[in-house]
């Protein structure tokens, strides 16, 4: 039976993805060592992340759940299916287990209230031997390199649609990690919980999933050869810009069902492309900043770790933004895309343009310009009077008819420029 069990609560993007993965690929090498990683499987697909299934069970009003929602799982009676369905998996994976140790992991745990924690913990130890052993384990990060992750990753995943820009209020709820901290302490005990730092763990030899594996007590070089793996990557600005406008424009959900328009695929090439960094704004730093210095300092001495001190983000040069990687994916995708979603697209990179022009190259405004004309037929501009119209609205009359000269000197090199990337398999 079951003696110790691991549960690794996150926090959000601190790795977790990462961890999930891989020990998910590991799981016959991890039961051979005496370690359960449960598996749990809706719809023929396999979830390694583990916020699936116990935030579901034991958060307040389950239907309401985002992930639940965006599965089609949204009435009472539709979630209680689900969610024995959920349990009866565990169960029947824990009483066939001949080990001593089980291990789970999901970050979504930590937004559990205090009395599903009570449940949680409930429910492990009925499947469990007697005094089993629950030790939490709970990386932290720099509140400010958590702050902007969890704002773009929130903004991918469509919770949150007020935009790039909103502040930080919008995310309170994520950044209230003393209160996460006090209901993990008062549920299984302070000396139960342990707090590893985001940035020590990613120095780690063996990586993450190295520091990791020292938390539960397992070879940290157990996994050597996924060190350069890495999930959940952090979209780029231009990804930022364009996917926060489509799901602006096509959210996952219509009320608490999943919106048909909402394409998966569409949205992930969206995702992928590349691109340089995405910034926060120096005034949403700040406020940041005076707002979660106090309660990561009151964590880090709860851990007895040293508090985290506030950095400057070097910002980004306007005039790098939209670099010819960027440009030439945007070029490779947009025939991939539904019509609705190229149009959304082809607006977004009008309207960067319009707002960079006095900041990028000639040679740059030229392509770009060049991008909206070669694909302009998708926005429905056929003449060359509704052309003009067009641009001269977003971009002014004497832009447009210096860069509409341009491309007609440099259209056959434009032209087949473009029809090579469009040849060209994504990398």
């Amino acid at each position: 039976m079951i003696k110790t069990i691991y549960l690794h609560v996150g926090l959000h993007k601190t790795g977790t993805t990462t961890i999930q993965e891989i020990l998910g690929k590991s799981r016959n090498l991890l039961k051979s060592l005496g370690y359960l990683y449960p598996e749990v499987i809706l719809e023929r697909n396999i979830f390694n992340n583990h916020s699936l299934p116990f935030y579901s069970l034991f958060k307040d009003n389950p239907e309401t759940y985002f992930q639940n929602q965006l599965l089609g799982y949204s009435t009472i009676e539709s979630v209680k299916k689900l969610n024995e369905n959920y349990a009866d998996q565990i169960r029947k994976q824990i009483e066939s287990f001949e080990g001593e140790v089980m291990v789970i992991s999901g970050e979504d745990i930590t937004r559990i209230h205090k009395e599903g924690l009570k449940n949680l913990k409930s429910f492990l130890v009925s499947l469990s031997a007697p005094g089993v052993a629950i030790k939490v384990i709970m990386f932290l990060r720099h509140p400010l390199d958590y702050y902007r992750s969890i704002k773009l990753e929130l903004l991918k995943n469509g919770t949150v649609r007020q935009g790039l820009y909103a502040g930080h209020d919008r995310f309170t709820q994520y950044l209230q990690v003393d209160k996460t901290v006090v209901n993990l302490f008062e549920v299984f005990g302070a000396e139960s919980v342990s707090c590893v730092l985001y940035e020590d763990a990613a120095r780690h030899k063996s990586g993450l999933i190295g520091a990791f594996l020292h938390e539960i007590g397992l070879d940290t070089g157990l996994f050597d050869n996924y060190m350069q793996e890495l999930h959940n990557f952090s979209m780029t600005y231009e990804a930022n810009v364009l996917y926060s406008a489509v799901i602006e424009k096509f959210p996952h959900l219509l009320g608490n069902l999943p919106n048909p328009a909402y394409d998966m695929f569409c949205a992930s090439l969206i995702s992928k492309m590349p691109g340089v960094k995405f910034v926060l704004p120096k005034n949403d730093i700040r406020m940041t900043w005076e707002y979660v210095r106090p309660i990561w300092a009151d964590v880090c001495q709860k851990f007895h770790l040293p508090e985290y001190q506030f950095y400057e983000m070097p910002p980004v040069d306007d005039k790098n933004k939209w670099g010819d990687d960027a440009l030439d994916y945007f070029i490779q995708i947009i025939p991939k895309m539904h019509e609705s979603y190229a149009v959304v697209l082809l607006d977004i990179l009008m309207e960067e343009l319009r707002s960079y022009k006095s900041k990028f190259t000639p040679d740059k405004k030229g392509r770009i310009f060049a991008i909206l004309m070669f694909y302009s037929a998708i926005c429905h501009l056929k003449t060359k009077f509704e052309k003009i119209t067009h641009f001269t609205h977003h971009l002014g009359l004497v832009f447009t008819v210096r860069f509409l000269f341009r491309y007609k000197r440099r259209r056959r090199f434009y032209v087949s420029s473009f029809v090579a990337l469009q040849q060209k398999p994504l990398s």
